[in-house]
């Protein structure tokens, strides 16, 4: 997802978490 999470809202996977 860390390519996804640049296009879509990142809150359901917990992007915080590994973007973050």
């Amino acid at each position: 997802v860390a390519q996804r999470d640049k296009q879509l809202p990142h809150f359901w996977w917990g992007d915080n978490s590994h973007s973050r």
